[in-house]
């Protein structure tokens, strides 16, 4: 039986459904890892509009004794959505919190079976928080919540952005799992 497939420009003409789910997996694998590097590259941009409101804020603040009433919060606010979106790069390139003193003296195999172990613990929570995450958003969304300072932005946007962090980190975490699962196979990471 032949399958075709064809998730790239190039065809591959696959002789198997076994060599079908092989190419399924490896597209979607390369389009998870590249949505997770765009997002980080897009969000990261925060980080640097959030530097130059503070300098801003800086020096209407000192030079000029007139400071802005958004500066605070909006840097706040930046800030927040750069951490909640770049969550699942920091999983890509292994930058989460680790007991690093054990984890580093492991082999390859037994780090991936320690990562195996503790997966239902990361999707458990992550399932808690893209959950409450989502009602907690469409909740400002829907009730035209705002932060109670002057100036009074309206929440939703900042809230959304947690469902959809916990969504790129749960997408993350599926290629993370595949990957941990070929390193315990062949004690090599792919």
């Amino acid at each position: 039986m032949s399958y075709m497939c064809t998730p790239s420009p190039m065809e591959w003409r696959l002789t198997s459904q076994s060599d079908f789910c092989v190419v399924m997996l490896k597209y979607f694998i390369t389009v998870v890892e590249t949505m997770t590097e765009w997002t980080a590259r897009i969000f990261s941009f925060m980080m640097v509009a959030a530097s130059l409101i503070i300098v801003i804020e800086a020096i209407r603040r000192y030079a000029f004794n007139s400071p802005t009433i958004y500066g605070l919060e909006m840097t706040i606010f930046l800030c927040a959505v750069t951490y909640l979106m770049g969550g699942a790069y920091a999983l890509k390139l292994g930058a989460h919190v680790r007991i690093d003193i054990l984890y580093n003296r492991w082999s390859p195999r037994t780090k991936a079976i320690i990562d195996l172990i503790s997966t239902p613990l990361f999707f458990g929570s992550l399932g808690v928080l893209l959950w409450w995450g989502a009602d907690w958003a469409i909740e400002a969304l829907t009730e035209g919540q705002t932060t109670h300072s002057v100036w009074a932005p309206t929440i939703w946007p900042i809230r959304m952005a947690i469902p959809l962090g916990a969504l790129l980190l749960v997408l993350q975490g599926i290629v993370t799992t595949i990957r941990d699962f070929e390193t315990a196979r062949t004690g090599r990471r792919p």
